[in-house]
């Protein structure tokens, strides 16, 4: 397991709201804690007959956390599979503890699964024109970003429009690469035949 953690000082107010020039001011902040862990869900830990569960350790998290579980970007072509086929879940169960679901498929891979608990830092929308789009299958698009990330994961946003949703469902869009300002989506099933907006987020 590997994991970074980062404080995100969070805004809160100026007193007072009005300052002359050289006069003392107090600015409150409330320090908010990025705990981003790596971890590795073993196909042979999964328990039950469907839905499939399996409960893993974290660091960091807790009940009043809020936190996403996801696969996480490095994943394999047949992880990704795995994943989509499975309908993942993730939910913290107790303190310390993250337990992931698989609705439908039983997963027969090693999945690695990133927890991030925290606000993440760096939120946007990309758009991705069809002709973005390369490749025979797997497809795959690189976009631009404004901050290199190590971590993101992307999925539908208020700005994405229902036909939109449904094609980044159909095609199995995620993120598989990450270089300094650049990301590649790919798209497992098929490719998208119009532009897509999709939300990214990451740390």
């Amino acid at each position: 397991m590997t994991s970074v953690q980062a404080v995100i000082i969070e805004h809160i107010g100026v007193t007072p709201s009005t300052v002359d020039a050289g006069q003392t001011f107090m600015v409150s902040v409330r320090p908010r804690m990025l705990v981003a862990g790596l971890y590795t869900a073993p196909a042979v830990a999964w328990t039950g007959t469907g839905p499939y569960a399996m409960t893993i350790a974290t660091d960091g998290i807790d009940m009043s956390s809020e936190a996403i579980a996801y696969v996480d970007h490095n994943a394999t072509l047949e992880q990704r599979m795995a994943e989509y086929n499975g309908l993942l879940q993730g939910i913290i169960v107790a303190d310390g503890q993250v337990q992931l679901k698989a609705h439908s498929v039983l997963p027969k891979e090693n999945l690695p699964i990133r927890v991030i608990s925290g606000p993440f830092p760096y939120q946007t929308t990309v758009s991705i024109p069809a002709s973005a789009w390369t490749g025979t299958g797997p497809w795959m698009a690189a976009m631009t970003l404004s901050k290199g990330l190590k971590t993101a994961v992307c999925g539908a946003t208020e700005l994405t429009s229902t036909a939109m949703a449904e094609a980044i469902g159909r095609a199995g869009i995620h993120v598989c690469s990450l270089s300094g300002l650049t990301i590649v989506f790919r798209a497992m099933f098929e490719k998208p035949t119009s532009a897509i907006t999709i939300g990214v987020a990451g740390a």
